[in-house]
């Protein structure tokens, strides 16, 4: 799945289901970018789990 403008459209209305869609297609290139810059996995994992 990726993520299409269906899903965003959805987000855009407030649909819990869609935020968790784009969450989950989402996370782990978001996580990769975070790793990279932080340098830390316990800080990566973190912050990303912040921006649930």
């Amino acid at each position: 799945m990726t993520l299409d403008t269906e899903i965003i459209k959805r987000m855009l209305n407030g649909e819990d289901q869609a935020f968790a869609q784009c969450y989950e297609l989402t996370s782990a290139i978001v996580y990769s970018a975070i790793f990279r810059i932080c340098q830390n996995k316990d800080s990566a994992q973190d912050i990303l789990q912040e921006t649930q």
